[in-house]
């Protein structure tokens, strides 16, 4: 039942919609009735609109025109405006201009007028002072002519006085010259000493000087080539020693005597080429400089000039070189001749004896422990004298 009734308020209320809808299609023929009124009186007003359009396009034209005209007049008047004011503004700047002129030359002409007075009064002052100086310079000139001739009164009567005492001196002068050449006369015949350049002292001390040098560089280098070549043989020696075991090493690899050998000479021979070289400069350069810087001292001497002496430039390091390779030979030598086995296990010590100083007990024992070992030492190794 509640189903029927919601179906027949649907329909209810569809069939209200319906009628509705009619009342609103019986009232579209009033209303279009209306619209078509509505339409010619909008096409009668549309008429009506064009022509007065057409009507204010022609004022529009006409109004375009006199406004063109009147534009055309106003630009041309405000053109002559602005041609008349930059005209007014060029006037005005040249009036400025010539105002400051006409300030800057009133104010010159002021400052030269200031100027003009100024030097005038500056003269004034000037001729004034010139005019006071040069009265003055009379007054000053009339003393001075006064003084002189007073002065030459005085220098006249003087010079008289001089002239007498003149011819008095003379007199005097010429009897001592008469004397003294009485007593030139009376003088012996003197005795000439002719001498060379040996007797002065200074010639003489420098020969002796240089003669003393030329000893001492006579007996130096015999010394210190002497002792050069001990040092190398020690050391040497020493440095042999000490490879005992790596020149066993050497030998037991398959290395020969002279391979051995050449390791230690050339160690030499590069350190005797370095003192060498450092030795002769020394001696042709440095020596040389050192005694002329002392001799100058003393003495005045010229410039002198370094000359190389090919004989002791070359047979000195020749004869240093030669000795310390013949010292590495004969160190070398003595270890060369063990075989491998005997090189490479430490060297025995040498068998305690007693040196002949021990013989002698007054002397032996009043050495201190430090001398006795030194003095054993040096006698059981002869090499170190």
């Amino acid at each position: 039942m509640q189903a029927d009734s919601v179906e027949i308020e649907k329909l209810q209320e569809e069939l209200r919609i319906l009628y509705e809808k009619r009342q609103m299609l019986s009232e579209i023929p009033g209303r279009v009735s209306e619209l078509a009124v509505g339409t010619a009186s909008w096409q009668a007003v549309q008429v009506l609109l064009e022509e007065q359009l057409q009507a204010l396009e022609i004022q529009a034209v006409a109004m375009e025109e006199t406004f063109a005209g009147h534009w055309a007049e106003i630009r041309r008047s405000r053109q002559e405006l602005q041609a008349g004011r930059s005209q007014w503004e060029e006037g005005v700047q040249r009036l400025q201009e010539g105002a400051q002129t006409l300030e800057a030359g009133e104010k010159e002409l002021k400052r030269q007028e200031n100027s003009a007075a100024l030097q005038i009064a500056e003269g004034y002052s000037a001729l004034e002072s010139n005019r006071q100086q040069m009265e003055a310079a009379v007054c000053k000139l009339s003393e001075g002519r006064a003084e002189y001739e007073k002065g030459k009164e005085d220098a006249e009567r003087e010079l008289s006085d001089g002239w007498k005492k003149y011819a008095e001196g003379k007199e005097d002068a010429e009897k001592e010259l008469s004397d003294a050449r009485k007593e030139i006369e009376e003088i012996a015949m003197a005795t000439w000493y002719v001498e060379d350049r040996n007797s002065l002292s200074g010639y003489a001390n420098i020969g002796s000087d240089a003669n003393s040098i030329e000893a001492i560089a006579t007996v130096f280098p015999i010394v210190f080539f002497v002792v050069a070549i001990l040092i190398s043989l020690t050391t040497v020696t020493r440095m042999v020693e000490e490879d005992r075991g790596l020149i066993g090493t050497y030998k037991a690899l398959g290395f020969t005597n002279a391979e051995t050998r050449r390791k230690y000479l050339v160690y030499t021979l590069a350190a005797g080429m370095a003192g060498s070289v450092i030795g002769t400069a020394a001696a042709f350069i440095v020596l040389p400089k050192i005694v002329f810087i002392i001799f100058r001292t003393m003495y005045l001497l010229p410039e002198y000039e370094l000359h190389f002496i090919g004989t002791y430039g070359l047979c000195g390091p020749l004869l240093f070189v030669g000795g310390i390779l013949v010292a590495t030979i004969l160190a070398c030598q003595s270890e060369l001749l063990h075989t491998p086995a005997v090189l490479m296990r430490p060297r025995a010590p040498r068998a305690g004896s007693r040196v002949f100083l021990e013989k002698i007990s007054l002397f032996w024992n009043h050495m201190s422990f430090l001398n006795k070992v030194t003095a054993r030492n040096l006698f059981r190794y002869k090499n170190v004298f």
